[in-house]
């Protein structure tokens, strides 16, 4: 099981009973794991080695811990309770999808001045239809390239369009 389980931004959903297994694999094979989503700074870096989170997700307060932790570029294995809407899993693999992307060498996208414009604006904390006022677009055009940005960039929502042009430090 061991080379199934994640060393990078990526979330591996087991059974519960399997959690413990996978916990003491992962100590086992080196890595560094653990059981809750207090964090260092710098988890991406501590010894050297990405640190994985371990943990069954049992309620909200998990749900948003776990989405923390892959924000901030850990891996995780965990188990759903089946309480927790369905989804959860789902939700935290696009997440986990987006991060990867953000950790992979970055190519070169293409995307017009129009467009990078506008998700630099959006990442600034503006609104759309403010946005499209100071660009001096409609709104139906704003949101016409900014849809064109996101199949671009192969995300589906603004947010994970802005993840990843943080990550690749196309925004500037």
């Amino acid at each position: 099981m061991t080379e199934h389980l994640p060393l990078r931004p990526t979330c591996t959903v087991v059974p519960a009973d399997r959690l413990r297994a996978a916990f003491e694999e992962l100590r086992d094979g080196g890595a560094v794991a653990q059981t809750s989503f207090v964090l260092p700074e710098r988890p991406w870096s501590l010894h050297d080695q990405p640190i994985t989170c371990v943990a069954a997700l049992t309620s909200d307060h998990d749900v948003r811990g776990a989405l923390t932790a892959l924000l901030r570029g850990v891996a995780l294995v965990v188990s759903i309770d089946p309480a927790l809407p369905p989804s959860v899993e789902r939700d935290l693999a696009r997440l986990a999808a987006v991060r990867r992307l953000r950790h992979a060498e970055p190519t070169r996208i293409e995307l017009s001045d129009d467009q990078r414009q506008i998700l630099r604006l959006l990442a600034a904390g503006r609104s759309l239809p403010d946005v499209a006022a100071e660009l001096f677009l409609s709104l139906r055009t704003a949101e016409r390239r900014l849809s064109a940005a996101r199949r671009l960039l192969g995300v589906r929502s603004t947010a994970e369009a802005l993840v990843v042009m943080a990550g690749v430090g196309r925004t500037g």
